[in-house]
């Protein structure tokens, strides 16, 4: 068994290998085992409600963690989370049945009991079901005992309770000694390990990797140790200026006027999911932007609402509206082009506010401070990719507290550079 260590600590967060057996967190006041952020205060001397918790592992789990030391971090932490840029990846120890494939997708609909503790795959008409989504690739297997047990490579899309256990027990191939989901070999070894930590932090990428010894199964493949030494790790490695870049797709900002109009006096925007930028966030509500020549269906409104309305599209979805849209900075839409706005209650026309967004990075102080540009800077930023790299110029630089690191392109220059997946852009001043 591994006993728990600090891998890497800083002012901001600390990593740590929790060993299998800990809490994540305290279970309460009268729990007398250790969890992890007491363990962790201990080693660094610090008060333990310095320590918050971001994310969690399964007591069964053993691996990495991340765990914030100051309020700043702790939120700066959870909303990379929540906006999807914190990749993880795990080795899982199961009993492989024979109708399993070597690699695929496992996507179920899955639904969580407290009473139980325990999670079920389930229809997705289930009150409180959730969509939980994987990918895994089997590395290798080993003997024991009577049979053979098989070792997997796991990345999570979703976070769900007891997903890995739960996905892979409703494919008959349960984590070795996991009797709560089916398991019936006798293994008192941990069988879930959280291996890989991946998240973009002060314009770089951190990255972690912890290797347990089973059976000689690594999850440091080529691919792998490829990627590690060509991204920067806070314990050495090579220095990578580049910044996450995502893809805005077509959207709609509205005022809170504008809201009541379209979706009824009194409505509220209905939260869907957090995106990078804190505070930002998809709604669940779509409305309809008719244009001159022909209308878009279902167009995503950003939330919260904002002091004048706004329609963010690409060049390709201006033809299609049969308007002209200025490309200008968020915000800036003086003069720009109008449309007609469709909701379920109502319907708005606007003069202006059709705009094509100017690619632009947003960075903290610390973020620029780092790369060594200023606020309003223009840059040029490479994106590489398979056939299709390409150097983006006019980038604008914007800076503020309230940001976080994040290049934004419209689907039109995202389809242009094959910038699909997690993909990282090197800027060039």
């Amino acid at each position: 068994m591994t006993n728990f260590a600090v891998l890497y600590h800083d002012d901001d967060y600390a990593v740590v290998i929790k060993p299998y057996g800990m809490l994540s967190e305290a279970a309460g006041p009268n729990d007398g085992d250790p969890a992890a952020p007491d363990m962790l205060a201990e080693k660094l001397g610090i008060p333990v409600d310095s320590v918050h918790v971001v994310h969690r592992l399964d007591r069964t789990t053993e691996g990495l963690m991340v765990f914030a030391l100051n309020p700043v971090s702790a939120a700066r932490l959870s909303s990379i989370i929540t906006g999807g840029n914190f990749s993880k990846k795990y080795l899982a120890v199961f009993s492989r049945d024979g109708t399993l494939p070597e690699s695929g997708e496992m996507r179920d609909m899955i639904y969580f009991d407290r009473r139980s503790d325990k999670s079920y795959v389930t229809k997705g008409n289930r009150k409180g079901a959730k969509d939980a989504v994987l990918r895994y690739r089997i590395t290798g297997s080993f003997p024991y005992r009577d049979s053979n047990l098989s070792v997997a490579e796991v990345e999570l899309e979703t976070g769900r309770t007891h997903q890995i256990r739960v996905q892979f027990a409703s494919r008959r191939s349960p984590l070795a000694g996991d009797g709560k989901y089916g398991s019936r070999v006798k293994y008192r070894e941990p069988s879930l390990f959280s291996v890989s930590l991946s998240f973009p932090w002060k314009g770089s990428q951190s990255v972690f990797f912890y290797d347990p010894d089973i059976q000689g199964c690594s999850v440091l493949d080529t691919g792998t140790e490829e990627y590690y030494n060509n991204h920067r790790n806070p314990n050495g490695g090579s220095e990578m200026r580049k910044v996450i870049v995502e893809t805005s797709a077509r959207h709609v900002h509205l005022t809170e006027e504008h809201i009541a109009i379209l979706f009824g006096k009194g409505h509220k925007l209905t939260h869907k999911k957090d995106l990078s930028q804190p505070g930002q966030f998809a709604c669940e509500e779509r409305v309809t932007v008719v244009g001159p020549k022909k209308s878009i269906p279902n167009v995503s409104i950003l939330g919260p609402a904002r002091s004048a309305t706004q329609v963010e599209v690409s060049f390709t979805d201006a033809r299609t509206l049969g308007v002209t849209a200025p490309v200008r900075e968020s915000g800036d839409i003086k003069g720009s082009a109008g449309c007609k706005i469709i909701g379920p209650e109502g319907e708005i026309d606007i003069e202006e506010g059709v705009i094509v967004a100017k690619r632009h990075i947003h960075f903290t102080p610390e973020d620029a401070e780092e790369f060594g540009v200023k606020d309003k800077q223009v840059v040029s930023v490479k994106i590489e990719s398979e056939g299709r790299s390409l150097i983006f110029g006019d980038v604008v630089v914007r800076v503020s507290p309230k940001f976080a690191a994040a290049m934004h392109i419209d689907t039109d220059e995202s389809n242009a550079a094959a910038a699909f997946g997690t993909v990282w852009g090197e800027v060039i001043k």
